[in-house]
């Protein structure tokens, strides 16, 4: 399953198995952000809850600063590390709330002993899963979760391919692969281990529509505000490349 995404991660490789051998999380990284020591699989001090991610926090220095502010200890520079702080701090759905960012990730509890997928409010990083009952599998990516031995027996999902012809898209959550979904836009699934399969996703974000009697240039200054906030919070990987150490350059050049 690795294999298939390296590509997508040409900078490292990181393996976690739980003691209990209940959970196997594994991630390629594209090097961005602490290019040292944000390796993944990523664990908090007492390294029973476990994260995989993809994308990026835009506002994790700001997250950061607030869990420090309660007591949680940091031991990289990564956005990946707020995610298990944050985990601890707000529960899944108060972090999911807070995160400003493109984003899919995996949290697993070995206390709760549970797993949580959560998507991005946009949808912009993919994330699917499968499951029969007996076993969970998930993936950034599909081509990954074919990998799996489970999967080598899978049936394609007609009436996706029918969509797919006259749409040209496959409505969330179904894919073309029957039992495989995606995880929707703004949304998060929590699996427990010896527990049913959640009826559906449980939605954390949403677009609100609140009318407000506001003058056109009232408007438009805010609209150039939001603008230029959301662009200098998109360039900060773009300034964590160049402030890097000549050393560090290769791997900050190979993303895309």
């Amino acid at each position: 399953m690795l294999a298939a995404i390296r590509r997508r991660g040409p900078d490292g490789e990181g393996e976690w198995r739980s003691p209990d051998d209940l959970c196997w999380l594994g991630h390629r990284r594209l090097a961005i952000i602490d290019l040292r020591t944000g390796a993944q699989p990523m664990s908090n001090e007492d390294g029973n809850i476990w994260t995989v991610f993809n994308g990026e926090i835009y506002n994790h220095l700001a997250l950061r600063a607030e869990l420090e502010a309660h007591g949680h200890f940091f031991k990289t520079g990564s956005d990946t590390e707020v995610l298990v702080h944050g985990y601890e701090q707000w529960g899944l759905r108060g972090l999911a709330q807070r995160l400003q960012g493109i984003f899919a990730f995996a949290l697993y509890d070995s206390a709760k002993r549970k797993l949580s997928l959560v998507r991005d409010p946009m949808g912009v990083k993919p994330l699917y899963w499968w499951s029969d009952g007996n076993a969970l599998l998930f993936a950034s990516e599909m081509k990954a979760l074919l990998r799996h031995p489970a999967l080598r027996q899978r049936k394609v999902n007609h009436a996706g391919v029918a969509q797919v012809l006259v749409t040209r898209y496959v409505s969330r959550p179904h894919t073309m692969f029957e039992n495989v979904s995606r995880v929707p836009e703004g949304c998060c699934v929590e699996f427990y281990v010896n527990r049913a399969l959640p009826d559906k996703p449980a939605p954390y974000w949403d677009v609100s529509f609140q009318p407000e009697q506001i003058s056109v240039e009232t408007a438009t200054e805010q609209l150039d505000a939001l603008l230029k906030r959301t662009v200098e919070m998109q360039l900060m990987s773009m300034c964590h490349w160049a402030c890097n150490s000549p050393g560090e350059s290769t791997a900050a050049s190979s993303s895309p």
